[in-house]
């Protein structure tokens, strides 16, 4: 992707850095993202796709943000909504689990992931 800096906006209250996203792929299915990136901390709040004939496609929200280990922030609900055909997906999660920091490359051998339970 190449990025382009909008402006500062609100979404739903929060104040967020507005950035464009081009993919640079031609096989995209997008020919834009917009991300809505919280001013304080930097989590995404919202991202609107584009499709090839410029119009608005879907529109992914985040919501719940949680922090895990004290230093992971994960939202507990994603909520696409598709312009077009008007379906909504809603995806909860909760108790995140965080792989082992320790682990290696030679954790992903051909031989250990044979051992790997």
């Amino acid at each position: 992707f190449t990025h382009k800096y909008i402006s500062l906006v609100k979404v739903s209250g929060t104040v967020c850095h507005k950035i464009e996203r081009y993919p640079v792929s031609k096989k995209s299915g997008y020919t834009k993202i917009i991300i809505y990136l919280n001013k304080q901390n930097l989590r995404p709040e919202m991202l609107s796709f584009f499709d090839r004939k410029g119009a608005k496609l879907k529109t992914l929200t985040y919501s719940g943000y949680q922090q895990y280990l004290e230093q992971y922030w994960r939202a507990s609900e994603m909520k696409m909504v598709n312009h077009l055909n008007g379906k909504e997906t809603l995806l909860n999660f909760d108790n995140y689990k965080f792989a082992d920091p320790n682990i290696t490359k030679d954790s992903f051998t051909k031989n250990s992931l044979k051992r790997a339970k």
